[in-house]
């Protein structure tokens, strides 16, 4: 039977990311051919990427190098309660990398209901998937950006994303926020952050200087 807070099933569109990832592909359909890796030098490859749903297409996932810091796969697919169909091929590359983790994008629901129940609902479904694919988590991080729907109240969404953090910790998952700081006011009156934040930088010649200078929620990137 249907959940009442359940989106409606519009598809999701590409979010923005905070590091270089290949150009999105559109329609993904999981796929069991070979993943292929993407050979053109990048000279950002030493900050990692975060990839997701977008990456995949019907040859199978397109992975960036092996090389760089760090590797971020998302377990959803652009919305809540969704599912990234190339997860268990992606994370397999990102296992590969010193630093790996995961993420899964928050919104607020359509229909009426507890914003706080359902954000705990979007974690504790994401959580699953990822057990499913074999991921082993010590931590998770929020997408929190206006490319999703969010209420007109802040109180509300902070329900939400405050649901999603709770049911983390309730679990042992240390939960961080994916925002901007220009989203995070526009969503939450840019409320104290009191998690790990990883900051959204759509400019790549801008990463250095807004990862050293601008903080969101009172906290500065970790």
């Amino acid at each position: 039977s249907s959940d009442p807070l359940d989106p409606p099933p519009p598809p999701p569109s590409p979010r923005p990311s905070a590091s270089p990832t290949p150009s999105p592909i559109p329609s993904p359909r999981p796929s069991a051919a070979k993943p292929r890796l993407v050979v053109k030098p990048d000279p950002l490859v030493r900050y990692g990427y975060d990839i997701s749903w977008p990456q995949c297409d019907t040859f199978g996932p397109r992975l960036p190098p092996r090389q760089g810091g760090s590797a971020i796969v998302g377990i959803t697919a652009g919305r809540p309660l969704t599912s990234n169909p190339c997860l268990v091929q992606q994370w397999g590359w990102a296992k590969s990398r010193q630093h790996h983790s995961a993420y899964l994008n928050l919104a607020f629901p359509y229909s009426s209901g507890d914003p706080a129940a359902y954000g705990a609902r979007t974690a504790r479904l994401a959580l699953a998937r990822a057990h499913g694919a074999g991921m082993q988590l010590t931590g998770m991080w929020l997408d929190v950006e206006v490319g999703n729907h969010w209420s007109h109240s802040h109180a509300a969404n902070l329900a939400v994303i405050h649901g999603a953090i709770n049911q983390l910790q309730a679990q042992g998952i240390q939960a961080g926020i994916y925002t901007s700081p220009n989203e995070w006011a526009q969503i939450t009156g840019n409320a104290r952050m009191t998690v790990p934040l990883w900051i959204a930088v759509y400019y790549p010649h801008k990463q250095v200087r807004t990862c050293t200078t601008k903080g969101v929620g009172g906290r500065m990137p970790d």
